[in-house]
């Protein structure tokens, strides 16, 4: 005999030991599938080690013994200047006439101070310094030779004309290889304006192109040769 629907139920409470017992088990979340690793990055090289710095070398403690200096060759005296002919042929050349170098001579320096003294204002000194230079006749020397005499002249230059201020005949004679003596040989006409009242002169001939005289209050005097400065 089967039993009633009633009795079943009861019955299955029973073995299930409760109505809570007896109910479906929830489903379980499906497990996730396992994903596959990230790729993995190349390996970054290995950082090379550097080389250790070199430590500086440690200074000897025993000073080094300087070399003796060689001595250098003491420079050679130069030979004193002299012209390539006796210093008579060298004043008497043929149209040649020697010429003051005014900034050479000491007559430019001299003048200068004294334009300091008197004058403080430079158009003052400008023509303090003009002046000075115009009272100096001698601009020119000529020597014309006439078998051992020779005629002196000296001239003074204003601008392209030559004025007379001193002529004599006098005597040249070689007294080095670099100087003449000059030595009055008649009567002279007007005043030297340097070495006045001086009977024998001395020129230095250091080349074949220059002259220079020394008066005790003008100083050194610069000629320099000219070639047809003086008509002959």
């Amino acid at each position: 005999m089967i039993g009633s629907p009633k009795a079943a139920v009861v019955g299955l409470l029973l073995v299930c030991g409760g109505p809570a017992a007896c109910a479906p088990a929830p489903a379980q979340p499906p497990e996730a599938a396992p994903t596959e690793p990230p790729p993995s990055l190349p390996a970054e090289p290995a950082p090379v080690p550097s080389a250790p710095a070199e430590e500086p070398e440690a200074e000897s403690s025993v000073a080094e013994t300087p070399e003796p200096a060689t001595p250098e060759p003491e420079p050679e005296p130069e030979a004193p200047s002299k012209p390539s002919k006796p210093p008579t042929q060298v004043l008497t050349e043929a149209d040649t006439d020697f010429l003051l170098d005014y900034p050479a001579s000491s007559l430019k320096e001299t003048a200068q101070a004294k334009c300091r003294e008197q004058a403080a204002d430079p158009a003052q000194q400008a023509a303090c310094l003009q002046k000075a230079r115009d009272d100096f006749t001698g601009d020119v020397l000529s020597f014309r030779a006439a078998g051992d005499t020779v005629t002196w002249t000296i001239y003074r230059r204003a601008a392209n004309r030559l004025d007379e201020v001193y002529t004599a005949k006098v005597k040249l004679t070689d007294a080095a290889e670099s100087s003449v003596s000059v030595t009055p040989a008649g009567a002279a006409k007007g005043q030297r304006p340097f070495l006045r009242g001086q009977r024998e002169l001395t020129f230095d001939v250091p080349d074949d192109y220059t002259l220079i005289v020394t008066d005790p209050a003008l100083g050194k005097l610069v000629y320099r040769a000219k070639y047809g400065l003086v008509t002959r």
